[in-house]
Order: structure tokens, then C-alpha cells, then sequence
């Protein structure tokens, strides 16, 4: 079966805690070697903070060893920064002790409004949004999915869709929601990011491809996980001519799961309609490209 899985098509879309769901994944289904699948997990590893993990891995992949210096390095180096991170992010959020801010936090739609007022009451200034952002990265390195979405939440709700970050802490938030299986907050970050990159990049130019590709492939996470997400694949992939222009230039093998979540419409009649329409798709990219293997 292996020459049917996708992982090594999808990956270069995904970043690498999402390629490591993965692997664990195909460890289950017992595709590959076992050392072939802990070296690939130890290399995504050593480019995270996810210095525990990769020392486990090590281990298996090399009983008769030890642990290597450099791995310890990394560990001390890790915990460094992110007590580092930690104590600067504390110090923050005793600004957010105060019950209005909380309320505010959790109301307001107006994050301008409440940065004024964090400004007014504490003297809170941008350089404290860069070290809240920072922390949340830092948490997400080490696999702390859940703090760093709530992390990235509070900085969204501050931070103006103008600045330089909002994309990056939109595909973080994201990211966060779907490695805790947060279905319900990752559609609405699905759509929030969908919308901003659409306003944002109005022109099809490679950068905004090479963005809304890696949106479809982040997506899959979400359409086949929430309840309302077969309806969403098939009219994201192949009623939105943008996007399906992207999958049949870019990316022809996101057609495998738009059949999948296609044969499953349990209404027969939608099935049928929604199937004639796929065919065509299919039949066009076997004409373009006659390697094609569906």
C-alpha cells in the first residue's frame, strides 16, 4: 500500500508538527520500517523544541547509545529560552489580571478599543505584543499546542489586521487548534485566514499560489474532521475556480480526497450531480497530463 500514500506529496505543504502527526500516523499502519520512520521523526524534531521527543526517538533508534552532547545542548538551550520567553510573557499578563481587561479580552470585537485601553490603565506598548507573540511560538515549539492557541488568541484580539504578523499568528493559531483536534475553533480559523488571504492577495502571483496551496492542504485537517466539512471541501475545491485551478496546476493529487468526500454524500441525488462535475475535473487533468495515476 505504500505506493498509494500521499505523505510525501503532502508534506513539503505542512509544517513539520503536522508531518510528525503523520508519521505517527503510518507507524500504526506499519507501511514503512520502523528506523526508517524514527529517522524521519528525529530529523523534523531537531528543528523544533520538542527536545524530550527527539532524545525518546534517539533512544529507539539507537538503543546502544547514548544520549549525544549536542541533544543535551539543545535541552538546556530549549528550557533557556523558553523560561526566558516565560518570565517576559508573565510579566505581561499580570496586565490582563485586571476583571475589565478579562472581559474586554472575551467581548469586544474592537481589538484597536482595547489596545487603547491596555495602553490607558497599564502602559501596555507594542513591544509587549511582540513578547506575547514570541512566547506563543515558543509554546508551539515545544508542542504546548493548547497554551500557545490561547496565547495567540489574546494577540489576535489585539493585534490590528495591519501589522506584519497577522498572517503568521493566523497560521499559528490554526495550526494550534488542529494538533488539539479543536475542530470547532480551527473552522473558524480556516475561514478567518481563507478571508484574509483572499482580501490580501487579490492577483494570482506565485507567493499567493505557493499560500493558498499550503491552505488546502492545511485544510484537509479540518474538512474531514468537522461535521460540516465534506459540504466545505467539495464547494472550497471544486465550485471555487481559484482554488481548483491551484489543485490541477499545483497540487492534482488534493483530488483523491475531493473524490473521497464526494462519494460520501449520503444524499444520492446531490451525489450524482456533484459527481458529474468531478469527472470532468478528472477527465481534463488525464488529458493534460497523460502520467497522470488517479
Amino acid at each position: 500500500m505504500a505506493e498509494y500514500d500521499l505523505t510525501t506529496k503532502v508534506s513539503p505543504f505542512l509544517n513539520r508538527h503536522m508531518i510528525f502527526t503523520l508519521l505517527e500516523f503510518l507507524s500504526d499502519k506499519q507501511l514503512y520500517s520502523e528506523k526508517q520512520l524514527f529517522q524521519r521523526k528525529l530529523d523534523l524534531l531537531s528543528h523544533t523544541f520538542m527536545v524530550d521527543m527527539a532524545m525518546d526517538v534517539h533512544k529507539k533508534l539507537y538503543p546502544d547509545e547514548d544520549i549525544p552532547q549536542d541533544l543535551r545542548d539543545w535541552r538546556a538551550d530549549v528550557i533557556n529560552k523558553l523560561q526566558q520567553a516565560q518570565a517576559e510573557a508573565t510579566l505581561i499578563g499580570k496586565l490582563f489580571e485586571d476583571p475589565e481587561t478579562t472581559r474586554l479580552i472575551q467581548t469586544t470585537k474592537d481589538g484597536r478599543m482595547l489596545s487603547e485601553y491596555l495602553a490607558d490603565k497599564h502602559g501596555f506598548r507594542q513591544e509587549h505584543l511582540d513578547k506575547l507573540y514570541m512566547y506563543a511560538k515558543h509554546l508551539y515549539e515545544c508542542g504546548l499546542y493548547d497554551d500557545a492557541a490561547e496565547w495567540l488568541n489574546v494577540f489576535l484580539t489585539l493585534n490590528p489586521l495591519t501589522s506584519k504578523d497577522d498572517l503568521s499568528s493566523l497560521w499559528g493559531k490554526l495550526a494550534a487548534e488542529i494538533l488539539t483536534k479543536n475542530w470547532e475553533f480551527a473552522m473558524e480559523d480556516l475561514r478567518s485566514l481563507k478571508k484574509a488571504i483572499d482580501n490580501k492577495y487579490i492577483n494570482m502571483t506565485q507567493h499567493s499560489i505557493r499560500l493558498k496551496a499550503r491552505l488546502i492542504h492545511w485544510s484537509l485537517f479540518v474538512f474531514f474532521n468537522h461535521p460540516e466539512g465534506r459540504d466545505n471541501i467539495i464547494n472550497t475545491f471544486l465550485y471555487q475556480p481559484e482554488y481548483l485551478n491551484i489543485i490541477q496546476t499545483t497540487c492534482p493529487h488534493i483530488l483523491r480526497y475531493l473524490t473521497a468526500a464526494v462519494i460520501f454524500i449520503k444524499d444520492a441525488r446531490k451525489c450524482g450531480r456533484v459527481l458529474k462535475d468531478l469527472i470532468k475535473v478528472i477527465k481534463q487533468e488525464i488529458n493534460v497530463k497523460s502520467s497522470f495515476i488517479f
